[in-house]
């Protein structure tokens, strides 16, 4: 009998001993230690970063509809007001900016050429014009300022004569083609 007490003693001690390393082992899971709280506070702080880093990637795409709205209407605007919808407002055009700007055209040619636009026509400009120099980059910068688009390509010096210079210049325009909602 002794030898049985003696056995739940030793069992009643290891229960004993069992039930404090699962206290000691609950306490641990339970309760953050330094190390974790220092990972849990970088671990957020990273995160926060990347929200940041996020929003500023989305900022440009907040108000999309109404960004593309607005983008279509200057299209159409530029379209209306910058784009001639016949030759003859071209050449009206350019012999109005050659003869407030004092300088004499001998020729205008130009050749039609594609653009990915199904409603415009690009055309590809080449005028010989004659005067005083200064008249001439008058000329140049009036055209590329003018009311219509004109894109200036080139200036090539084709002579000069008694203080007359006269340059080939090639620029591009585009003409707006009629649609049949516009017609």
């Amino acid at each position: 009998m002794n030898n049985l007490s003696s056995v739940r003693q030793r069992i009643g001690i290891i229960l004993i001993l069992l039930g404090v390393v699962d206290a000691v082992a609950l306490t641990y899971l339970l309760l953050p230690s330094r190390t974790d709280m220092a990972a849990q506070r970088e671990a957020l702080n990273e995160a926060e970063q990347e929200a940041r880093r996020l929003t500023l990637t989305v900022a440009p795409l907040r108000d999309i509809g109404t960004k593309l709205k607005k983008a279509d209407t200057d299209i159409n605007d530029f379209y209306k007001n910058r784009l001639a919808s016949r030759y003859s407002e071209i050449l009206d055009e350019i012999g109005k900016v050659a003869s407030n700007s004092r300088v004499a055209i001998s020729a205008v040619t130009y050749k039609e050429g594609p653009t990915t636009l199904s409603d415009l026509q690009l055309l590809d400009m080449q005028a010989d014009i004659s005067g005083p120099y200064s008249e001439l980059a008058k000329f140049a910068n009036a055209l590329e300022r003018d009311k219509i688009f004109f894109i200036i390509d080139s200036v090539s010096l084709s002579g000069q004569k008694e203080g007359v210079v006269r340059l080939t210049l090639r620029f591009e325009t585009y003409l707006r083609m009629k649609t049949e909602e516009s017609s």
